[in-house]
């Protein structure tokens, strides 16, 4: 979980492999022996890479899965990340013609709100356009009743209990991560009703999250104007691909073809009231200026 990695060790390709690999040997209860395998004049990918070929891969009699949760901090860093994805899209290649890299099993978890790919100083996208990709489908009315359940909710139990969870429903629209949340909250004492009633405001507990969100959006203005044209619209708008596939890739939308909708009533509400923001501002600047 590269939540667990300290700031520093992200800065550096170096570090973070150094890192990595201490921590792969430790969930396999294997003792670190970097110092046996890492070799600076061959550079810190290959030292890498004889470590796990020549010591792990060799002490594991069958194939292990390698799972990495939160990919998306390494995008902060674009020169580690870049070199950490390249990497891996290397050991992938590497599996198709030696038996020893097929044991790996590559399991890679990314915030979907987030653009995939890392810009190299090419210009080009690195390291996640290859193997299997899935994306986490929005849940049903009865999957967010099953999960609200699991998370001890006794009310949320039976026919009543999937009316009360409606107006939830109508607000996240299903979406995997915004729905957990609401549930872990509610699970920790918070009312329905508090936060359906404070889902926008500063104290809601999405505020963290629709502040990154727009963070993402904010410096490019043709996306802005995409998403005024969708949230204000009582039916799907027509948009370019220049704006409709980052939107989508965000999750701020779904595409039937070009046509979109917004994909959720939370992110509706909250970027209408940023734009509304904007534009107040806008106009009083105009009028002082005069």
């Amino acid at each position: 979980d590269f939540q667990e990695a300290d700031s520093i060790a992200l800065t550096s390709t170096d570090r973070l492999l150094r890192w990595f690999c201490t921590h792969v040997s430790w969930q396999l209860g294997l003792a670190a022996r970097l110092t046996d395998y890492w070799d600076e004049s061959l550079g810190s990918k290959v030292s890498c890479k004889i470590y796990f070929e020549t010591y792990l891969l060799e002490q594991i009699g069958q194939p292990i899965v390698l799972a990495f949760s939160d990919l998306n901090r390494l995008f902060e860093h674009p020169q580690t990340g870049s070199d950490f994805l390249s990497m891996l899209r290397f050991w992938h290649e590497q599996s198709r013609q030696d038996l020893r890299w097929r044991k790996l099993r590559l399991l890679l978890v990314h915030n979907s709100e987030l653009e995939v790919g890392i810009p190299t100083q090419s210009g080009n996208s690195t390291g996640l356009d290859v193997g299997l990709s899935l994306s986490l489908p929005s849940l049903t009315l009865e999957q967010v009743q099953i999960l609200a359940l699991k998370y001890g909710l006794s009310w949320a139990e039976g026919e009543a209990g999937q009316a009360r969870l409606q107006p939830l429903y109508h607000l996240l629209g299903g979406h995997p991560y915004l729905v957990s949340l609401a549930l872990y909250h509610l699970h920790h004492g918070l009312s329905l009703e508090q936060i359906l009633a404070t889902a926008t405001q500063p104290s809601s507990i999405y505020s963290q999250f629709l502040r990154e969100t727009l963070a993402l959006v904010q410096p490019r203005p043709h996306l802005l104007v995409a998403l005024q044209q969708v949230f204000s619209a009582d039916r799907a708008v027509r948009l370019d691909t220049a704006a409709a596939y980052p939107l989508e890739s965000m999750g701020l939308i779904q595409l039937e073809g070009l046509l979109a909708r917004p994909a959720c009533e939370l992110y509706r509400c909250y970027f209408l009231q940023f734009l509304a923001e904007v534009s107040v501002q806008a106009v009083s600047v105009q009028t002082e200026s005069s």
